[in-house]
């Protein structure tokens, strides 16, 4: 068959040419038989809707009065919302909190681009993960618990704090059998707090010769070239902290020389070879 769009609903119309008890006949000019869109039912142009992409879908707003009804229908966008967010670390919570539309959908993946925090609250709502590069020296990623062998050791975790310093003890640590059992129901949290877990022994914190060793830490924003605030991150007077985005989940990533934090999340929790990036070059 071949179906075509105007603008007042669909052309439905055989292809011309149809051989039919041996006699060819061109059925498309003579019959011109025409279904309406306002002719089908609603459950009808519901099911039809379900299978058409965004895109495809935020055009039909501009087609006919008749499709914009359906199209900007918010159980439409909460289908595609809920299955682009399914997988995903960060979505903003103004963007969760708000009716499903195309500006919900399409405003996610636009803020994934963002690689500047727009407030010191929404650093510290984030919670990562945090592990030394190669380059800081064998000392300090030999006790590193995402370069141990133990599955069911942890990476160190830590979370900003408003007053500038820095919390190693996540909001709650689900045990490593509770985390496998779980991890396919991804709580409704933006951040996806079922990932920020911590080792059972922190070596930064809980090594006294190592904790001898470190000064008190404190945090702040660093303004980037063009002078906005939110973009790097500085510890004491160590190296910056460039923000970026994972392109896969979201999730905020802050590296420098020596150290890289992610936010918490499967691959995190996993030491997969996107965590250890630089270990496995």
């Amino acid at each position: 068959r071949d179906i075509r769009t105007s603008r007042g609903g669909l052309n439905v119309g055989l292809r011309s040419s149809e051989k039919i008890g041996g006699t060819r006949m061109t059925q498309m000019s003579d019959l011109r038989q025409q279904t309406q869109m306002s002719d089908l039912p609603a459950d009808l142009v519901n099911v039809v809707m379900k299978f058409m992409e965004p895109l495809e879908l935020l055009a039909l707003r501009g087609a006919a009065r008749y499709w914009d009804k359906f199209a900007k229908s918010p159980d439409e966008w909460a289908l595609r919302c809920s299955c682009l967010w399914s997988d995903k670390v960060y979505i903003p919570s103004s963007l969760r909190a708000d009716i499903p539309s195309p500006k919900t959908y399409f405003g996610s993946i636009r803020d994934a681009q963002r690689v500047v925090f727009n407030s010191r609250e929404e650093l510290c709502a984030q919670h990562f993960h945090f592990r030394f590069k190669l380059g800081a020296g064998d000392f300090w990623w030999g006790r590193d618990p995402s370069f141990l062998a133990d599955e069911g050791s942890a990476p160190m975790y830590r979370r900003f704090l408003v007053d500038g310093t820095l919390t190693h003890q996540p909001p709650s640590s689900p045990s490593p059998s509770e985390l496998a059992e779980g991890a396919s129901e991804l709580p409704a949290s933006p951040l996806n707090a079922l990932f920020a877990v911590a080792p059972s022994f922190d070596p930064l914190e809980d090594d006294e010769e190592l904790r001898a060793l470190l000064p008190h830490i404190s945090w702040a924003f660093t303004k980037s070239r063009n002078g906005r605030r939110g973009q790097f991150i500085r510890l004491n007077r160590w190296p910056s902290y460039a923000v970026s985005r994972s392109a896969k989940d979201w999730g905020w990533v802050l590296d420098s020389d020596w150290v890289v934090y992610r936010s918490c999340c499967p691959e995190t929790v996993a030491k997969g070879p996107t965590w250890l990036a630089d270990a496995n070059d």
